[in-house]
């Protein structure tokens, strides 16, 4: 919590998805993700009451703490304004203590949606949004917590963990 608002993040993996269709160089800023989590998801999981209280917020471009070389500085992207976004693997490291706490567990409704999901106690990988330095791989959280440089961006079964700023009463 700071300044009247608090940093909301899913406890659980709430779907799986691509970060982007097509696999070719992108960043959170022009990823087909961060237009689905701030349009059909934003509108569709809370009532209006909700949303009102769901602050747009800056995200900035993260380089990976991976590749933190003078290339992908140039390939990261501008920080945005966004009322939902993932995490960075900067920001997983600083909010969560260590790969245990990181690991993330699927919902009943993603459990139901993709058979190769055993249980909801099956540990899930989560996407981050700051690009791999070629832009064509994003980081990810692996299913023991670990961040890593990611998956491929046109990967269809990246788990989705949404993050949100949201003003308190």
């Amino acid at each position: 919590m700071e300044g009247g608002r608090a940093l909301v993040i899913s406890d659980k993996v709430l779907d799986q998805n691509h970060y982007h269709p097509q696999q070719t160089a992108v960043t959170w800023e022009t990823c087909w993700m961060r237009q689905w989590l701030n349009g059909e998801f934003f509108a569709s999981s809370f009532t209006p009451q909700e949303q009102s209280r769901v602050l747009l917020a800056n995200v900035p471009g993260h380089v990976s703490p991976y590749y933190n070389t003078e290339s992908s500085l140039k390939s990261v992207g501008n920080d945005t304004q966004d009322r939902v976004f993932l995490l960075s693997a900067v920001e997983a490291n600083l909010y969560f203590a260590d790969n245990k706490a990181r690991i993330a567990y699927p919902t009943q409704y993603l459990a139901a949606k993709d058979q190769d999901i055993e249980s909801t106690a099956q540990p899930a990988d989560w996407l981050m949004r700051q690009p791999h330095k070629h832009r064509t791989n994003t980081a990810c959280v692996s299913n023991k917590g670990a961040t890593s440089n990611g998956v491929n961006v046109s990967h269809a079964r990246s788990g989705i963990r949404p993050a949100m700023w949201v003003s308190l009463p």
